[in-house]
């Protein structure tokens, strides 16, 4: 449960690093979706790629890890006209080069893009082939397919229809010492991680949510840097995805203990003078619209509520609530609906009929429900 706040921290306290690749107007395409970069499902575009370029070095034959920064671009001045009805592409460039296969992403809505791609083997006679495609939600379009033969130069430039592709060579000391500089920034975030004891009245539950984000974020840029099998990185991401298991496997054990344990009822709300006690859940659809007929829809079950809120202390009273079940899922967000023609009645809605859980409610921290 990575919260988007948890992803802002973490992004500025790695844009607040000091160096060149941290200036604070630059951010990563991939903001916000790191899991994605993380489990190699595409590349991590370096947002500070320009200023990776020239090479400092004459290229070697073979090249046995390069970065490459790559132009796109395309038009819609062809005879298949628009790509997207409604605005430009979003463009998704796949590129092999020999036995390397990555996928990176554009911005949305752009006829251009500056992508790139890290830990490219290539020698002189490879093949060379580029997939430009808009990505949409109902599927993937092809715009063009790019071939050509590495000669040894560079930059590589691929042409075809309507579609361009210009790949530069970036100064492989630069790359490694960003790329390293991001791996260190993993490192003491991610011991926190791995310390981190889960606690259900936590707001957050007890998770680390800034370190979480300041590691997923630069194990990704050094993924961007220094390629998605590089052997560092992928321990730290290794290190990271047992930590967080460890840690949901604890706050299930939380959850079964809590639900052995008996509750105090009516339930005193902390950091207010009201109360909340538990009624019990209604499963019948008929029964939900006839006293909650608000209720949003989809709906599976209603946990009803007897509120004793002191005045203006509603909202504190009951926050957005969730629920924790045994396996440590946690189900988000859920609706407060109030019961018609009593004031003292609330439920809590579920879209899906929920296992055995704690579900809680307040702000900041939390009161405890046990729901069986």
């Amino acid at each position: 449960m990575r919260s988007r706040l948890g992803l802002v921290l973490g992004l500025v306290a790695t844009l607040s690093a000091g160096r060149a690749e941290a200036q604070a107007s630059i951010v990563p395409e991939w903001f916000g979706r790191e899991s994605e970069v993380l489990s190699g499902h595409r590349e991590g575009t370096i947002p500070d790629a320009a200023s990776l370029l020239p090479a400092t070095t004459a290229p070697t034959d073979p090249i046995a890890s390069a970065l490459l920064v790559c132009a796109v671009a395309t038009s819609d001045a062809g005879p298949h006209g628009r790509w997207d009805t409604f605005a430009d592409p979003d463009l998704r460039i796949e590129l092999r080069i020999g036995r390397f296969h990555g996928t990176a992403w554009g911005p949305e809505n752009s006829m251009t893009a500056s992508v790139s791609f890290a830990g490219v083997a290539l020698r002189r006679g490879d093949r060379l082939e580029a997939r430009v495609w808009d990505r949409d939600v109902t599927g993937d379009e092809r715009i063009d397919t790019l071939t050509g033969r590495f000669d040894g130069t560079f930059p590589l430039a691929l042409a075809h229809g309507v579609t361009t592709v210009s790949c530069q060579l970036a100064d492989a000391a630069r790359v490694a010492e960003r790329g390293d500089a991001a791996l260190a920034r993993a490192e003491a975030p991610l011991v926190v991680v791995e310390h981190a004891q889960p606690a259900l009245t936590d707001d957050v539950l007890g998770r680390p949510m800034r370190e979480l984000a300041v590691v997923s974020s630069n194990v990704a840029l050094a993924m961007g840097y220094l390629g998605l099998a590089e052997p560092r990185a992928r321990a730290l991401r290794d290190r990271l995805d047992d930590a967080e298991r460890a840690f949901d496997r604890a706050l299930g054990a939380l959850v079964t203990t809590a639900l052995r344990t008996p509750t105090p009822d009516p339930l005193p709300v902390a950091g207010t003078t009201s109360t909340v006690q538990l009624v019990g859940t209604l499963t019948s659809r008929a029964a939900i619209r006839a006293r909650y007929p608000d209720a949003p829809d989809p709906i599976a079950e209603i946990v009803e509520l007897t509120v004793t809120p002191a005045p203006g202390e509603l909202h504190a009273l009951l926050g957005t609530p969730d629920a924790v079940d045994a396996r440590g899922d946690v189900i988000a967000s859920l609706d407060v609906v109030h019961a018609a023609g009593d004031p003292t009645r609330v439920g809590i809605a579920f879209s899906v009929r929920p296992r055995a859980s704690v579900v809680r409610v307040g702000v900041g921290v939390r009161t405890l429900l046990v729901v069986r």
